[in-house]
């Protein structure tokens, strides 16, 4: 079979070399391919780049936070300068400029913009940053977008606050980073606030303990009402009871149908609770009668993946929602154990904030 010669387009001669670049030109000899290069370049396409390698979010989250922490950061440091980095929209700086960085934000001064009090409304504090998942119950108490778990905005959720005259104020606590505290601690003092949602209570335990916990005990005192939110219930449960005394013991962390009580404590912090709702929660045990509101009955089973499998049975009396009366003045805190913070959840803190706040902010007597 006759073989197909390639030719040279500058001299015709038989062409043996092909062009590095396309692949497609054929030449006989480096100077003849030198000459038709002014001709073949407009046609010549330009190789395809290979895409650079995109490191997982997660592995060059890591990475950065080896680096930071080698040079001396703390975990909390590093974890706050990658967070920053990522909201800015920019990579990580060496670890001397994020040093400088956490230094500035240290020294700078925080300030909360405080409400008016307003008849009828009720001025809730949100006080976030002690967590140890990141500010996605915040954000989602916020009808905000968390594009790290893929929590869409909600405008709607804004607007159920509004029809509630709820209106939220977000402070955040920083892990107990001194200006951020103090700033927290002088919105609680400020007397404009009715209610606090201390959201996602999971970590720094010891921190908000010392830093807030006289400030609880007091606005609770005076009428006020607290509503906690966690993803780390069981190890909330004995900072309740230190701070005040509850009676309440940890017990465990199971998906099921949490039935509502008939406690006169359910009817009045809850008065349009449903019958029940699912929701992942941790649970408490040894919770009074009049203090239980949401938790499980005789026959109540876990709610495993798995819609074939029935789960297994759960004892009684497991509770995931518990109110506890503080003080003479009628202030009160509640303990939510949904993790994910669910919607129906968050509808019954709503819920308890509308129902348990004061008509008029708790006037709080100097310690």
């Amino acid at each position: 079979m006759a073989t197909t010669e390639r030719a040279c387009p500058n001299c015709s001669k038989a062409a043996t070399l092909r062009c590095s670049r396309c692949h497609a030109a054929w030449y006989c000899s480096p100077e003849c391919q030198r000459v038709c290069w002014p001709t073949h370049r407009a046609v010549c396409p330009k190789p395809k780049k290979a895409a650079p390698a995109v490191m997982p979010t997660n592995q060059r989250n890591s990475m950065w936070q080896q680096q930071l922490m080698a040079a001396g950061m703390s975990c909390e440091e590093s974890s706050d300068a990658i967070d920053i980095a990522i909201a800015e929209g920019r990579d990580i700086g060496t670890p001397a400029q994020e040093k400088k960085r956490a230094a500035a934000r240290a020294a700078a001064e925080v300030t909360i913009s405080l409400p008016a009090v307003e008849d009828g409304w009720c001025n809730v504090l949100m006080i976030d940053g002690a967590n140890i998942a990141g500010d996605w119950m915040a954000k989602k108490f916020l009808g905000k977008a968390c594009p790290e778990i893929n929590l869409l905005a909600k405008p709607q959720v804004p607007a159920k606050w509004a029809s509630m005259r709820l209106r939220t104020t977000l402070a955040d606590f920083h892990r107990g980073r001194a200006n951020s505290s103090s700033a927290v601690v002088r919105a609680i003092q400020s007397g404009v606030f009715h209610a606090i949602l201390v959201c996602d209570l999971s970590d720094c335990f010891d921190v908000v303990e010392q830093n807030l916990g006289p400030l609880f005990q007091r606005f609770t005192n005076a009428g006020g009402c607290i509503a906690f939110t966690t993803g780390e219930g069981l190890l909330l449960c004995p900072v309740l009871g230190r701070l005040f005394g509850t009676a309440w013991k940890p017990s465990g962390y199971y998906r099921t149908m949490w039935q509502r009580s008939n406690s006169d404590s359910a009817a009045r912090s809850f008065p349009n609770a449903p019958a029940s709702y699912s929701a992942n929660s941790s649970s408490l045990t040894n919770v009074p009668e009049q203090e239980r509101i949401f938790g499980t009955v005789a026959g109540s089973r876990t709610k495993p993946a798995d819609p074939n499998s029935a789960g297994r049975e759960v004892r009684a009396g497991d509770i995931s929602v518990a109110v506890h009366d503080c003080g003479s003045a009628d202030g009160s805190i509640a303990f939510f154990g949904d993790v994910n913070q669910e919607d129906v959840t968050m509808d019954l803190v709503l819920s308890y904030l509308r129902a348990r706040s004061p008509s008029r902010p708790p006037t709080m007597n100097a310690s």
